[in-house]
């Protein structure tokens, strides 16, 4: 089951090589790999890209 968070794909990007959150380009995540263990640490870093990366127009 996927959901669309609205994440640009920069922001997908960082999930992706700096924190290996594994996230589509576009924005859809697998939610059911988020689990009890790991929901805070996937919150946290999705806020973090969020509120601190911008879209990349290159992209």
């Amino acid at each position: 089951m996927f959901a669309y968070t609205g994440l640009n794909p920069r922001q997908c990007q960082v999930l992706i090589q700096q924190h290996h959150i594994y996230i589509m380009s576009d924005g859809r995540i697998n939610v059911c790999a988020i689990t009890q263990r790991n929901a805070d640490e996937v919150a946290q870093k999705f806020y973090e890209v969020i509120t601190t990366v911008a879209d990349d127009p290159k992209l």
